[in-house]
């Protein structure tokens, strides 16, 4: 759940809702959450032009960061196939 600016926090839905892990490393807000198909990693964009990569389902840590690897073209393209694949194979 993206309930902070520059942060998202995941939540674990058992007997009640508790907060799980809590990733920061955002500079600016975030603009885009997306989670893998089987919900283990989560992809956020920031307005600060950076991709990071999480490992939500173990740990919360930060797996991946493609800031260095990607401009702002580059970016949003990147945001658009993966939010194409990712609907592909939800269907």
């Amino acid at each position: 759940m993206w309930d902070r600016e520059q942060s998202v926090a995941v939540y674990q839905w058992e007997e009640s809702i508790s907060p799980k892990y809590e990733m920061n490393k955002h500079s600016e807000a975030i603009t885009t959450c997306i989670f893998s198909p089987n919900s283990g990693k989560l992809l956020t964009s920031s307005r600060d032009r950076s991709i990071l990569i999480w490992d939500c389902a173990l740990s919360g840590q930060l797996l991946a960061d493609l800031n260095a690897q990607i401009d702002a073209v580059c970016l949003q393209l990147l945001i658009i196939i993966i939010t194409i694949i990712i609907r592909i194979f939800r269907n």
